[in-house]
């Protein structure tokens, strides 16, 4: 009698519990400092993200191209980009950015930045895992979504590690090894998708390497190059592009399946997402040692 998006009921006591946690466990702090609203800049992100992801939910996968020039999605997106600068311009004259576009000229940030959205784009690919298990092992809907449970079971084992692990080791070697697990991972999953062993093995790769992206790692690197009155905007860049890459992914994902018939558009996809793990990779080599993100720490204290 209920329909798939009773699903989403479950957020709204894990919500409530974590309002009542979060009121006896947070600490108060008293902040003297007047803030001041950024109602531009509020304004001009909100249209940029309604023109981003009512033009990207407009694309028919099935005609991608076509589609992706048809009035009712080309017009949203040419807007979205329109409003790209002068967003930009308006929250560089900003007193109070809402978004610190200040950061961006640190290398580190964009970095984070372009892992992020990194993981959005590759986040979108793995979601059709279970799509891609009932085409090429001949699984039913429940069992081809218990294949997700590798992933997951990999990502929640190694995230408390890593964060254990942070501090002598540095964000660089992490994610470096995270994404290069990552992007074999992809690759495994593309070129076996009727192994079960080796989908298995390939998906506990993705978990862990998908963690190393937008786990403590990345939160690392963004909370030490930070001031501290600016860890919050941060976290919010961080934030922001995650939910851009997975709105570009999914369309972009979306659209190669639909392109392919059977599985051979799921592989095309998983072996896109394993190219923007691979270009993730290769910007790790440009982010800090262990030591100079030490003295960061340090300097920003």
């Amino acid at each position: 009698p209920y329909g798939w998006n009773w699903c989403f009921t479950i957020n709204i006591p894990i919500s409530i519990f974590l309002i009542v946690l979060a009121t006896y466990v947070l600490p108060n702090a008293e902040n003297s400092r007047k803030l001041k609203i950024d109602y531009l800049g509020i304004l001009i992100l909100s249209l940029l993200s309604i023109f981003l992801a009512y033009g990207l939910n407009q694309i028919d996968s099935s005609n991608f191209i076509s589609s992706l020039l048809s009035m009712k999605v080309a017009p949203f997106l040419i807007l979205f980009i329109i409003l790209i600068p002068i967003f930009l311009k308006i929250e560089k004259r900003a007193e109070e950015s809402i978004v610190a576009i200040n950061m961006l000229e640190n290398r580190e940030i964009r970095i984070a930045c372009i892992e992020t959205l990194s993981y959005g784009i590759i986040y979108s690919s793995v979601i059709f895992v279970p799509s891609l298990v009932i085409l090429s092992m001949g699984l039913n809907d429940q069992l081809a979504s218990l294949m997700l449970i590798p992933i997951l079971g990999a990502n929640a084992v190694a995230a408390p590690i890593l964060g254990k692990i942070l501090d002598s080791t540095g964000s660089r070697k992490i994610m470096m090894i995270g994404t290069l697990i990552l992007t074999f991972g992809l690759i495994v999953i593309a070129a076996y998708p009727h192994n079960m062993i080796l989908f298995i093995a390939a998906g506990c790769l993705i978990g862990v390497g998908m963690v190393t992206i937008i786990g403590a790692p990345l939160r690392y690197i963004v909370l030490s190059e930070a001031k501290p009155t600016e860890r919050g905007a941060g976290q919010a860049i961080v934030n922001m592009l995650s939910s851009a890459g997975q709105l570009i992914g999914g369309a972009l994902i979306g659209g190669v399946i639909a392109s392919f018939s059977g599985i051979l558009g799921y592989k095309i996809s998983l072996l896109l997402a394993a190219v923007v793990a691979f270009i993730a990779f290769l910007f790790t080599f440009r982010l800090k040692n262990r030591d100079e993100q030490m003295e960061t720490i340090k300097s920003n204290l």
